[in-house]
């Protein structure tokens, strides 16, 4: 009985491995067939996430160092290793900059899906460059090789054919327990490459973009600007007493001041813009598609902004920035032109405490010749070498002139007549603005007086400078020459640009409520480069506005600076002043100001400045005479 049980039992047992036996037989080749499978789309998605993980990599790297010069080396090298059978780096414009190797078909190239797609044996995968502003620099196509990989699976299959099920099953036993952390570790390690690339251009303190991330957008911002020729402008910046505060009140202090300006610095600038820390208490910002104008304007309110106090560690700090400006490619071509003379303006910023300063020619002039202008400036002043053109002013109710701008030249003895740009900025840092205007104003009522005795009856205009609204005994030596000639101060308009104004306001304010109650008139000049105007416009007593050229000379083609000007017209109105724009140069800018209720205009349409005998030659045979 035992023994039959046991037969019995034991034939059981046989029998049903032989049935196991039987089954596994018939099931092996479904089930090998299964595990190759697996194995073969384990191998395609390992393939295809590890190209997906190349193509992120090279783009990320390429939106970091978007220069064909230094990508080119970058993409052969990789092509070397024998994967990437094919790049290409395309720009936004669809202009294609890089090229290596050869697509697998002349026909478009699309971004495949699948492993194994178009029978091809190339896997092509394409990817958006985007740097970390989010800014779309173009798109990278990379072809991988395939056939590695297919070699790999088709041996699998042959193999397969040879190994136990035991074998099959450990083997994918291990991929499922490794796989989880491979993908762990693989997500590590590209975290950490990300942290260390972030770092490598970012300030650890503010978070901010640094140094070399700046310089590199400098440098293509130059790159692009220069095939388009639209402008930008960069700002330089330092925090006045900053070592100070640090000094005295500790490092930790220091930084959290230096937080509140980066924060600050964000709230102010635009999202395309690029806003730096250079280093220290220095700061940066890249103004995008921004002239000279929209440049100042940004500064303006950015010195509003940075000028509110600061309240650390139970003490209200006040800080005070110092800021240059350069503007491509008005004050420079090239990048490290840029910074130069941003810098430059910069520091005469500091050294006359005028808050921000805007490149002018002559600020990064050789010391030397500085010198040696300065002083020929200066005889020339006294030999009476200064001669004064004039520019027509057209009032458009009657088509007359009215009045004429005065415009100093100089006439240098040997190098002819010197444009004013090109001693004016010199004789505003070596203290002759002073004598030069009060000069010019002289030279322009006696010919007033002159042009008065012949029958010639047009006001005057003369420019003053900023330097001019610092001296308390302008108003006084203004009324005192206009006296001795004798002439009503009515008929004589003062032009002073609003950057003169504002760099000062509370001194200037009180300077032309004096000259205002002299009898003279008021103008503000180039309106519209500036902003805090705007908000002080009511303080000042002015009777009239001239419209930056800026503005119009591109009125009849751009809508944006109709509209600008239009607005201008109006609010000049409401506050009782005539307007002026300047920079007329043809018969359609003219008319449309007309229509607009524009009252009067100047510029080479109607006359370059002249000379004073040229000036009453044009006069008398033009259709404009008074």
């Amino acid at each position: 009985m035992t023994t039959r049980n046991t037969t019995s039992n034991f034939g059981l047992t046989r029998r049903l491995f032989l049935l196991i036996l039987a089954i596994n037989t018939l099931l092996l080749p479904f089930l090998l067939w299964g595990v190759l499978y697996i194995v073969e789309k384990g191998y395609e998605e390992k393939f295809i996430d590890n190209a997906k993980t190349e193509t992120y990599l090279f783009s990320k790297h390429a939106a970091n160092n978007f220069q064909t010069e230094t990508l080119r080396p970058f993409f052969e090298e990789a092509a070397l290793s024998g994967m990437i059978t094919y790049i290409q780096l395309i720009d936004v414009n669809s202009k294609n900059l890089i090229t290596i190797g050869a697509p697998s078909s002349p026909e478009k190239i699309l971004n495949d899906s699948e492993f194994g797609q178009n029978n091809d044996y190339t896997y092509y995968n394409q990817l958006k460059v985007i740097d970390f502003n989010g800014t779309d620099k173009g798109t990278l196509i990379i072809g991988f090789d395939e056939l590695p990989t297919l070699r790999q699976i088709q041996l699998a299959y042959k193999r397969g054919l040879y190994i136990t099920f035991a074998y099959i099953v450990l083997t994918l036993s291990l991929i499922i327990f490794l796989r989880p952390k491979i993908t762990a570790l693989t997500k590590q390690i590209n975290e950490q490459q990300q942290e260390l690339a972030y770092r490598a251009i970012h300030d650890e303190l503010t978070g901010l973009p640094n140094r070399n991330y700046f310089s590199n957008k400098l440098k293509n911002s130059v790159e692009s600007c220069s095939k388009d020729g639209s402008p930008f402008a960069i700002l330089l910046m330092d925090l006045n007493f900053f070592k100070e505060i640090n000094d005295a009140l500790g490092h930790q202090v220091g930084d959290t001041v230096l937080r509140h300006i980066a924060s600050r610095l964000l709230e102010t600038a635009r999202p395309t813009d690029v806003v730096a820390r250079m280093g220290g208490d220095e700061f940066a910002v890249l103004l995008v598609s921004a002239g000279p104008a929209q440049a100042v304007a940004f500064t303006e309110k950015l010195m509003m902004v940075l000028h509110k106090p600061i309240v650390t560690a139970g003490r209200t700090l006040h800080i005070g920035p110092s800021i240059g400006i350069a503007v491509f490619p008005d004050h420079g071509r090239d990048s490290s032109t840029l910074l130069r003379r941003a810098d430059i303006s910069m520091y005469t910023a500091k050294q006359n405490g005028l808050g921000y300063t805007q490149y002018e020619h002559g600020l990064d002039m050789n010391p030397i010749k500085k010198l040696t202008i300065g002083t020929e400036l200066r005889e020339g002043i006294q030999n009476d070498q200064l001669v004064v053109y004039y520019q027509p002013k057209v009032d458009l109710t009657t088509c007359k002139v009215y009045s004429a701008e005065a415009l100093v030249r100089w006439e240098h003895p040997r190098r002819g007549l010197v444009s004013p740009i090109e001693f004016i900025p010199l004789a505003e840092q070596i203290g002759l603005i002073e004598p030069i205007t009060l000069e010019v104003f002289k030279k322009t009522l006696w010919q007033y007086r002159s042009w008065e005795a012949k029958g010639i009856y047009v006001e005057m205009a003369v420019n003053i400078s900023a330097r001019n609204l610092q001296d308390e005994t302008l108003p006084d030596q203004l009324i005192n020459i206009v006296n001795q000639l004798e002439i009503d101060p009515s008929r004589i308009e003062l032009e002073l640009t609003e950057s003169a104004i504002f760099s000062d306001p509370d001194r200037a304010i009180d300077i032309l409520k004096r000259i205002h109650t002299q009898g003279f008139k008021l103008a503000i000049d180039d309106f519209g480069t500036g902003y805090s105007s705007l908000i002080q416009l009511r303080r000042l007593p002015l009777s009239h506005l001239k419209i930056d050229r800026s503005f119009v000379r591109d009125m009849i083609h751009n809508e944006n600076d109709t509209s600008i000007v239009r607005a201008i017209i109006d609010m000049a109105h409401d506050l009782d002043m005539i307007v002026i724009a300047e920079g007329v140069e043809n018969q359609a800018t003219m008319d449309k100001l007309k229509a607009m209720g524009c009252d009067r205009v100047q510029g080479y349409f109607i006359s370059p400045p002249l000379s004073a005998e040229k000036f009453e030659q044009w006069l008398m045979n033009s259709n404009w005479k008074p």
